[in-house]
């Protein structure tokens, strides 16, 4: 049995026979072979490879029978279930044993397919007379997969507090984050931790020496390089089911001289930035200016999508969503007749400039209090019902 193990002749081959001679001697031959020996051996066995349970043939074994009743009129069968353990022959675990199977009333046609596991038949309705062989899933063999299912392994267990968490919504989100310092770091991986899989993350900026401190996704080979395109791999060694694009690009800014010569690159920054708003479910603003929030909060509000400011000073933070867009009529009032909640610049703007301004001196921790309330807030609108458009108590935090 090891030297037909060891053969070439087992490749994609895991039936064969097994021909018992008089004198006990045992030759294994190919399925396609036996015709050419059927009356020179005293036992015949038709064996094949058995994974399944010790005590118990595998479910191939009726495949087996029903192919030898039906092509090869065979009624008694005595077959083996041939099984190894760490690549080698366990004789012991191996079964053999014995059925009778006569085909049914029907059978006799050449072009009969019988039921058999492994083949799907006719849906309701469905023309067609042939059917096909039905396609076994081993996706769940697959390593990365199984990565990915420990990966949100704790989010499945979230639904036992939360029966509402949907999965599937959070996973087909599509984010977009502007600003890959502090605060895109820590929201970017704390999105992948809740699920979400497609990014797209805009920066505009390099990484420098003491952002290595700061902003937890970089490492020292990183200075020097634009955030956009640093941030890809580092997002990708923690979770590599994400699809994640970096761009790097800057926002354009209110008042800010633009030369002749950088019109034209400003217009398509302007084109490519709408273009991103409109194909994302939501917009995190996460720059390092007021200004540069600016431009995509009035893109947001004009697509009517959700937009999520967060920003951290010395000893606080904000973190808040915008109201939903005004709509063709430029109405005060959203789609279910509640007064429109207003963006970072309508509400408090001063308090919010101050927020901003004192960005870069701020507690240690405080970025990652703000970015973990931001992508719970997201998570939270997301799951709404009324989605953009509901309660004002799922509108801000703040401290």
């Amino acid at each position: 049995m090891k030297v037909w193990r060891d053969s070439n002749e087992t490749t994609g081959c895991p039936f064969f026979g097994v021909h018992i001679y008089s004198d006990s001697s045992v030759v294994i031959r190919q399925l396609k072979c036996w015709k050419g020996y059927s009356g020179d051996h005293q036992k015949l066995l038709f064996g094949f490879y058995d994974h399944g349970h010790q005590d118990y043939p595998g479910w191939a074994l009726r495949n087996y029978i029903a192919f030898l009743s039906l092509r090869w009129k065979i009624e008694k069968v005595q077959f083996l279930c041939y099984r190894e353990r760490r690549g080698e022959p366990d004789l012991e675990k191996s079964l053999i044993g014995e059925a009778s199977f006569a085909a049914p009333h029907g059978w006799d046609g050449s072009d009969y397919v019988p039921e058999i596991i492994g083949w799907e038949g006719e849906k309701a309705g469905d023309r067609k007379k042939e059917k096909i062989l039905k396609p076994i899933d081993l996706d769940s063999l697959n390593p990365a997969s199984q990565d990915e299912e420990k990966q949100v392994m704790h989010l499945k267990l979230m639904g036992w507090r939360h029966p509402s968490l949907v999965l599937n919504k959070l996973r087909s989100a599509r984010c977009l984050v502007l600003g890959a310092g502090a605060l895109g770091c820590e929201v970017s991986r704390l999105l992948m931790t809740w699920g979400v899989r497609k990014l797209t993350v805009v920066d505009g900026g390099c990484v420098a020496i003491p952002d290595i401190v700061k902003q937890s996704l970089y490492v020292d080979n990183d200075c020097g390089v634009p955030r956009a395109t640093a941030i890809v791999p580092h997002l990708k060694e923690r979770c590599p089911a994400v699809e994640v694009e970096g761009i790097q690009m800057e926002i354009p800014v209110p008042g800010n001289p633009v030369s002749k010569t950088k019109m034209s690159s400003v217009l398509d920054n302007c084109k490519r930035l709408q273009a991103l708003v409109a194909s994302s479910d939501v917009v995190f603003l996460l720059t390092d200016t007021w200004e540069s929030r600016w431009f995509p909060t009035l893109l947001c509000a004009n697509e009517n999508k959700i937009a999520i400011t967060a920003a951290s000073g010395y000893d606080s933070y904000l973190v808040m969503r915008h109201g939903a867009g005004p709509g063709h009529n430029l109405s005060t009032e959203d789609a279910l007749g509640h007064q429109r909640l207003g963006c970072c610049f309508c509400n408090d703007s001063t308090s919010f400039v101050n927020l901003v301004l004192n960005e870069t001196v701020a507690l240690p921790g405080l970025t990652s209090i703000a970015s973990g309330k931001a992508v719970e807030l997201f998570a939270r609108i997301l799951h709404h019902e009324e989605g953009d458009t509901c309660s004002r108590r799922y509108c801000w935090y703040g401290h």
